[in-house]
């Protein structure tokens, strides 16, 4: 749910009714190695029928896996109408039409898209073999982006991609967390233990929006007190 008005750090989630994101609700067969981190069931965190279903699917469906993989280069199509979609859909509630428009155009560069998720570490959420969200984390512990398609609003994918980057955070012994959330995503941020550092007042194409730069300090692993025995 991250994904910043200037396009380096704040989150929306949002739906899928661009021709680029039809490809999100192509299945496709799991890659070997996919991650299942929980499952989504009503009560954690409430479900929200998809639009278009019948309710045994629905009920199939909530009960489904989140499986969190790494970026392919085939997902660019899908991930560049996610993240439109998630902020023109989601991002409506806080934001003008014209601050959405400057934030996701109509025309985006998939290639260009494509290779911002190529060049770092990108994870792909995955829910009955449909996109349901991304994320990412660069070297230095920031967040660029975090969406969740408009579909799986309130699944808990949000909190599952963040698990899975604090998890790799650790892992790599970052002490903190950082990023440019916006006000659609702030409470998503806060959820998982981010706090507020500052608003910030970003411009872009002629309209100035509000994000807030938030972080979350980590415990490295070398600062760890030995397992007791």
């Amino acid at each position: 749910m991250i994904g910043s008005p200037d396009g380096t750090g704040d989150a929306a989630c949002a739906s899928g009714a661009s021709r680029r994101s039809a490809a999100v609700n192509d299945r496709r067969p799991r890659p070997r190695g996919a991650r299942v981190l929980e499952r989504v069931i009503d009560g954690e965190t409430g479900v929200v029928p998809l639009k278009g279903t019948s309710k045994a699917a629905r009920l199939s469906l909530s009960m489904t896996p989140i499986s969190i993989r790494p970026y392919q280069a085939t997902d660019a199509a899908s991930l560049t109408g996610l993240f439109q979609d998630s902020v023109r859909s989601i991002a409506a509630r806080d934001y003008t039409t014209a601050q959405l428009h400057a934030w996701a155009p109509d025309v985006i560069d998939e290639g260009k898209f494509g290779h911002r998720c190529a060049s770092k570490a990108t994870w792909v959420a995955e829910v009955g073999g449909r996109i349901a969200g991304f994320s990412d984390l660069e070297p230095d512990g920031h967040i660029d982006m975090l969406y969740v398609h408009p579909d799986f609003q309130r699944r808990g994918i949000a909190r599952a991609l963040l698990r899975h980057v604090e998890e790799t955070a650790r892992a790599k012994d970052l002490r903190r967390l950082y990023t440019e959330a916006s006000i659609t995503a702030r409470p998503a941020f806060e959820a998982v233990g981010f706090r507020v550092i500052v608003p910030l007042t970003v411009a872009l194409r002629g309209e100035v929006m509000t994000n807030y730069r938030m972080e979350k300090r980590l415990v490295a692993q070398a600062d760890l007190p030995p397992p007791t025995l």
